[in-house]
């Protein structure tokens, strides 16, 4: 009996808080007298964020001047844990006709415990053995890498598609060799072994990571530096051509990679670049880019800057709300001083769309195509 009461109890509140917050009236503390205190953690960690910002004592220009980029690459190595993995083995399926694409399923294993799915793809008219500029495409907080295939797998899916998910294809369809990776926590490499996840898919890896010094996105960052190594011995002048794509999170993931493996030749990302302290730290995520004492040392402007001289192409949506326009151009007007102290202006491109946080290939592919052919870089 008492099991009943206190369940008809606990529905009867529910029903009556939402009734109240739908009718406008919030259900308030007892303690009257604190209601006009705003008791937010965010509140404080947001104040001592703003202290670290006004103790720095160089622009982000100002210390590119000061600190060499080895210096700068070495210590942002060391924040975010990228650490070196063994050159990974691949078990590769047999090349399928995909319509008017060639692709290739294979699975790289950098341990025995720690495997990643890629599927390479190109388009028909392409020699697939040939000299091809290698892209690698990611997908953000999404259903998986499936999605940069146009694949359909999950019902919300089909806005996803709609809306031009199909990077790789759109990729090939250019002219490149494309490698889909799987980043970790999503797709098929998403958690199935532990008990009660937590719903967003990345909270559980990131702070099992953290507890053994390690970061998520360090151990993303390190795998894509292994994924290069292995296309550099497979594909013939890979190392010359290299180039990363990817919205959102997967655009983060590009932009941290390329600051540190110099190999890169360029990326071509969307909705992902802000001050931390404007956008990750404004709103709830999955800490993907929790890194401990990243402030101390790095803005995004600082970490944009690591890409120079090499290509950098950015959109940005005007309503996007986690990374809007005007956000993403105070970022890389600092970024761009130092572009063009080092003569690479033209490098970094940053497009201005009408729209909100989702996919623009029409402007996204052009504009990088026409940024290699400033660059003097060809198919």
């Amino acid at each position: 009996m008492r099991k009943w009461k206190l369940f008809f109890q606990c529905y009867y509140l529910s029903f009556r808080n939402k009734l109240k917050r739908k009718l406008g009236k919030i259900t308030r503390s007892k303690l009257s007298n604190l209601d006009s205190y705003d008791l937010s953690p965010s509140k404080s960690y947001l104040y001592y964020a703003k202290l670290i910002e006004n103790g720095r004592n160089l622009t982000n220009e100002e210390y590119h001047s000061v600190v060499s980029q080895s210096e700068q690459r070495h210590r942002l190595k060391d924040l975010i844990k990228c650490r070196r993995l063994s050159s990974p083995v691949s078990s590769i399926e047999s090349l399928q006709a995909w319509g008017d694409f060639n692709r290739i399923r294979t699975l790289l294993s950098f341990d025995s415990e720690q495997s990643c799915p890629i599927e390479i793809v190109t388009h028909s008219t392409q020699d697939i053995d040939g000299d091809l500029p290698l892209m690698i495409c990611m997908q953000g907080y999404n259903s998986g890498a499936h999605l940069s295939l146009g694949e359909i797998r999950q019902p919300y899916d089909v806005y996803k598609v709609d809306a031009g998910s199909a990077i790789a294809l759109q990729a090939a369809e250019l002219g490149f060799r494309v490698i889909s990776y799987e980043r970790p926590c999503f797709g098929e490499r998403k958690e199935k072994r532990i008990k009660k996840p937590i719903p967003n898919p990345t909270v559980d890896a990131v702070f099992s990571w953290l507890m053994m010094g390690r970061t998520l996105i360090g151990e993303t960052v390190s795998e894509l530096v292994s994924v290069i190594d292995w296309a550099q011995s497979k594909f013939r002048n890979a190392d010359k051509r290299i180039f990363l794509s990817g919205y959102s999170a997967a655009g983060t993931t590009a932009i941290f990679t390329s600051a540190l493996d110099e190999r890169v030749s360029g990326i071509a990302v969307g909705g992902c670049v802000g001050m931390l302290k404007d956008t990750v730290m404004q709103r709830g995520t999955g800490g993907y880019v929790a890194i401990p004492d990243l402030l101390l040392h790095f803005e995004f402007d600082s970490i944009l800057s690591l890409i120079a001289p090499r290509i950098c192409v950015v959109v940005s949506g005007t309503n996007d709300h986690i990374y809007p326009y005007y956000g993403a151009e105070t970022c890389i007007s600092s970024a761009r001083k130092h572009f063009k102290k080092i003569n690479a202006s033209d490098a970094l491109v940053h497009k201005e769309v009408v729209g909100g946080h989702t996919y623009y290939p029409d402007v996204l592919w052009p504009s990088l195509v026409e940024t290699m052919r400033c660059r003097g870089i060809s198919f």
